[in-house]
C-alpha cells in the first residue's frame, strides 16, 4: 500500500504527533485557525500533515462520477 510507504518513509511516529496535538489544544482555548508547527522544524510539521491526513483522508479507488459506497463514511476523528 503506497499510504503505508508514504507514513514509513518519513517515519510518522503517531504518538509523538498525537501528543503535539494534544499538549496544543490544552494550552491554546483559542478556536481555529490554530497555529500549530510554527515553530516545528519541516520534518516536524510533515509528520503532522501526514499524521492529520491518514485521519482524515482515505484512498478510494474509483472510475470518474462513481458514488462512494456507504461504508466508506465515517465521523469526523475529534482529537
Amino acid at each position: 500500500m503506497e499510504e503505508a510507504s508514504v507514513y514509513s518513509r518519513y517515519e510518522v511516529e503517531d504518538d509523538w504527533c498525537l501528543s503535539v496535538l494534544t499538549s496544543y489544544k490544552a494550552e491554546h482555548e483559542d478556536p481555529f485557525p490554530w497555529t500549530v508547527g510554527d515553530d516545528m522544524t519541516p520534518e516536524g510539521r510533515r509528520q503532522l500533515a501526514l499524521f492529520l491526513a491518514r485521519k482524515h483522508l482515505q484512498n478510494f479507488e474509483a472510475t470518474h462520477c462513481a458514488p462512494l459506497p456507504p461504508q466508506d463514511f465515517h465521523l469526523p476523528w475529534h482529537l
